[in-house]
């Protein structure tokens, strides 16, 4: 990355992968949600999010990784 090889990549953000399931188990175990298709919760920071087909919840497009924001992670 930093020696021009890569210019980009992305990945999802291992944080918000951790981030987002804690939230849908508060809101599991306080019985806010049953994890039934179309039911919303509040996520954090990371907003609302909704279960969606065979209880998936989508975190969201991608991060871009790139040489301006690179070493603010550290994985």
């Amino acid at each position: 990355m930093k020696n021009g090889t890569v210019k980009a990549f992305q990945l999802w953000d291992p944080n918000q992968l951790g981030y987002l399931p804690a939230y849908a188990a508060e809101a599991l175990s306080s019985g806010t949600i049953t994890g039934k298709e179309s039911e919303s919760f509040d996520a954090g920071k990371l907003g609302k999010r909704t279960i969606g087909p065979k209880g998936e919840i989508i975190l969201g497009p991608p991060t871009t990784f790139d040489s301006s924001n690179i070493d603010n992670f550290n994985f």
